[in-house]
């Protein structure tokens, strides 16, 4: 009977210290919210608009969890465009190698003449 005396009274306790938590929880985020909003009204009147935290990127190792080394699928359209691009980079090559064959075409050497 004493033991279960004790454990009803240790229950009440757990109970009253977790409606403490609560509580204090409840007014920390009071709190915040106000300070928030006076942070925001602040900001208002200054016309400026509050400074916002950078958001950071997860980082994924591959030491930590499942990782899977992948290779992206490029689909037919992405290889139909990249020969598109490649045979244009090839006309302009051209293009530009038988601009620099005109010029060299345009230059050339003077005669020699010995002059006595």
């Amino acid at each position: 009977m004493l033991t279960a005396l004790i454990l009803i009274f240790v229950g009440y306790l757990l109970y009253k210290a977790w409606k403490l938590k609560r509580r204090v929880d409840d007014v920390r985020n009071q709190f915040r919210q106000q300070m928030e909003e006076a942070q925001r009204q602040f900001a208002g009147a200054q016309g400026t608009t509050p400074p916002q935290q950078p958001q950071q990127r997860k980082k994924y190792r591959k030491d930590r969890g499942e990782y899977v080394d992948f290779e992206e699928l490029q689909p037919e359209v992405a290889a139909e465009e990249k020969a598109a691009k490649e045979a244009e980079e090839e006309t302009k090559e051209k293009a530009k190698a038988e601009k620099e064959r005109a010029k060299e075409d345009l230059i050339t050497d003077a005669e020699f003449e010995e002059i006595n």
